[in-house]
């Protein structure tokens, strides 16, 4: 008998492919923060000139769970999920994300840091031109979890609490023209209100 393949380059880009609107990026991390347990969530979003180009640069960092260094894979993964049954693949809380898809919007970008802490650890992570490696026929690599020392000024979240995360995302490229149209304080604020979970009524009724 014969196991049936997975392309993973062509899943992971036509995933990437799907997300038409960089507003996307906020429903995901937004609902990945609740799931988390987050209470704060902090987001900003600047254009960046390189050599006369400009990028679009976009940070989300909460006060959530973090993540844990064994479980860092299921971030950058395709299919796997903390919040799901490896055998199953049925989620295992009242959680909303858990097939491992929406972060794969990250990959429309020039890379991608995630920094998390818990329990007095800080972890970084890296992925390096994920966008421009799935269309030269290349899966993206990340580098191997590394804990930074609290010492360094430059790692210092906006939390400054025991556990959270934050998600760096360089020279994001949507699949529109002219993206920063559609990332001004107002349309984000917008989107936010409507069409994430930050804005559904849910937890009231």
């Amino acid at each position: 008998m014969a196991t049936p393949d997975v392309n993973v380059l062509a899943e992971i880009r036509e995933i990437c492919m799907d997300f038409t609107s960089p507003l996307e990026i906020f429903r995901e991390a937004i609902q990945n923060s609740y799931d988390a347990n987050a209470k704060r969530i902090w987001i900003a979003v600047e254009e960046q000139e390189i050599e006369g180009s400009k990028r679009v640069n976009i940070t989300i960092e909460d006060d959530g769970d973090g993540i844990y260094k064994d479980k860092i894979h299921c971030f950058f993964d395709l299919g796997h999920s903390t919040k799901s049954d490896p055998k199953t693949g049925k989620k295992l809380s009242d959680t909303v994300g858990y097939k491992g898809h929406g972060t794969k919007i990250f990959y429309n970008s020039e890379g991608i840091i995630l920094d998390t802490w818990y329990d007095s650890k800080y972890v970084k992570v890296e992925m390096n031109n994920p966008r421009a490696k799935l269309f030269s026929g290349e899966i993206p690599k990340y580098t191997d979890p590394t804990e930074v020392s609290k010492e360094d000024k430059n790692y210092l979240p906006k939390t400054h609490g025991e556990h959270g995360t934050r998600i760096t995302i360089i020279g994001y490229q949507p699949n529109v023209t002219n993206p920063t149209a559609h990332l001004s304080h107002v349309t984000i604020k917008d989107h936010i209100q409507w069409f994430t979970r930050h804005g559904s009524v849910e937890p009231i009724l």
